[in-house]
């Protein structure tokens, strides 16, 4: 499966109108030819999770999911409209468009309320061999998270996501992968890993091959999904 993640750094007081002018755009972006689904996700009020990591979170998110790259590339030309959309609500230069496989490790059905987290790869490790890890090693975290319902990885797709974020005038695409851990809520997340030895032990396997510097972590919850 093929997915479009937009990531939206929303300024203050502008979370009302980016999640109406999201659920129009997701709206119109459903009706296209190839699209399976698109999503609009917010961010959880009470998440405590964005306190553990030194990148800010995204207030919203976008999900775009097709079955073949050339509906994608389709709904790319259109991403300056959807920029133009929301105006002055957010920071250009902070927000994220990453194009990706998805890989449902776990399949959640459906797909809720979930921890996202934005990955690169450390110093001395090519984008090849750091998605061969997490694929095949660091999956076995999310396979075994507690309280988790659902686990998929999204493996991204450097040029396409570099050549979107151009055309839809997004800062950032240089994220190597986006984990997604399904849960009950942010709180329940947060309680179930906060003493269990896997939080430990998925922080001392990640800094073997990921830059935890400019990791990102939060949860969000499914506000639209399209069509309905």
């Amino acid at each position: 499966m093929q997915k479009l993640l937009a990531f939206f750094a929303v300024r203050d007081g502008c979370d009302r109108e980016v999640g109406m002018a999201l659920a129009a755009a997701a709206s119109r972006v459903a009706a296209a030819p190839g699209i399976e689904g698109v999503a609009v996700l917010l961010a959880e009020s009470d998440d405590p999770l964005p306190a553990l990591y030194r990148m800010r979170r995204y207030e919203a998110v976008l999900e775009v999911r097709s079955l073949d790259a050339e509906s994608l590339d389709t709904l790319i030309e259109r991403l300056a409209e959807l920029r133009s959309d929301l105006g002055d609500c957010v920071h250009s230069d902070l927000s994220a468009l990453v194009v990706a496989e998805e890989n449902r490790v776990v399949p959640a059905e459906p797909p809720g309320t979930r921890y996202m987290s934005l990955m690169r790869r450390k110093a001395g490790t090519g984008h090849d061999d750091y998605i061969s890890y997490y694929r095949n090693e660091h999956a076995r975290f999310g396979i075994e998270c507690p309280g988790a319902t659902g686990y998929h990885q999204n493996y991204v797709d450097l040029k396409r996501s570099r050549e979107a974020a151009a055309r839809g005038g997004f800062g950032i695409w240089d994220v190597d992968s986006v984990t997604e851990i399904f849960v009950p809520s942010a709180r329940v997340f947060e309680d179930a890993t906060s003493d269990d030895p896997i939080r430990e032990e998925a922080a001392i396997d990640e800094a073997r091959f990921i830059d935890r510097g400019t990791q990102a972590g939060f949860c969000v919850h499914v506000a639209g999904h399209f069509p309905e």
